[in-house]
């Protein structure tokens, strides 16, 4: 459901959902991530990557390559390294 919101332009909409999930999985956290990281909002995956590092939620595969087109937006291969905890 996350996911089809955003993807149809209703990310607020999506987002307020996220947030109000009393418990949320890596598929919902993925679902964030890639889309801010497809919207204007470039460097939301970040934060989002970080607070879902903070919930104890364990990134996968998925959502770094999420997180690759902001790195590519942003210019910053470093930075999506450093975020991957990788570094």
């Amino acid at each position: 459901m996350i996911a089809g919101l955003a993807q149809n332009g209703f990310l607020e909409e999506a987002f307020n959902i996220f947030k109000d999930m009393p418990q949320i999985n890596v598929v919902s956290w993925n679902a964030m991530v890639a889309e801010y990281s497809q919207n204007v909002f470039v460097e939301n995956p970040f934060e989002t990557l970080k607070e879902m590092q903070l919930a104890g939620v364990k990134p996968d595969s998925t959502t770094f390559t999420s997180v690759l087109p902001a790195c590519t937006q942003l210019g910053t291969l470093e930075e999506g390294y450093a975020q991957s905890g990788l570094s």
